[in-house]
């Protein structure tokens, strides 16, 4: 019984370390253009924010960045042009980050998942239309009443 309880707080204390080690990302094999490719990692606490930095610059900003994550695992359509060079970041709720080797993605006569203009900026939508339109009235308005205020 001794025993029994000496293994179990073993099994106990190892699944804690684990948990408190920080997350590790693995490295993609040959990531292809439009060819579905999966992350995994494992390590550290949910949920997790995975990100795409371009290769050997850790620091700079994201060329991709996925919805939050609660497993150890994600599939992507490689939506990066071939050529691109990039090292996967992966960041855990406690602020611990990791990241693979640098890869880069390989060549696909398809071309289909890639963004024509090789922006990801967002198209201006309706609304963001409308209250573009709505500041600049509220410019004017106001620029005419203060030039009415100081006329008085």
């Amino acid at each position: 019984m001794r025993f029994f309880l000496s293994t179990a707080a073993l099994v106990a204390l190892a699944q804690m370390v684990l948990a408190q080690a920080g997350p590790k990302i693995n490295t993609l094999t040959s990531p292809t253009q439009c060819v579905p490719v999966q992350f995994t990692w494992e390590g550290g606490s949910p949920p997790y924010y995975l990100s795409l930095v371009p290769g050997g610059q850790p620091s700079a900003p994201a060329l991709k960045q996925f919805p939050v994550q609660n497993g150890n695992s994600m599939t992507w359509v490689v939506d990066l042009p071939a050529g691109t060079s990039f090292s996967s970041s992966l960041r855990d709720s406690t602020g611990a980050q990791a990241f693979s080797d640098i890869q880069t993605v390989q060549p696909n006569s398809d071309s289909s998942c890639l963004n024509s203009s090789g922006s990801t900026s967002m198209p201006m939508t309706a609304s963001t239309s409308s209250l573009v339109s709505s500041a600049a009235s509220l410019n004017a308005a106001t620029a005419s009443g203060t030039s009415a205020a100081q006329h008085a």
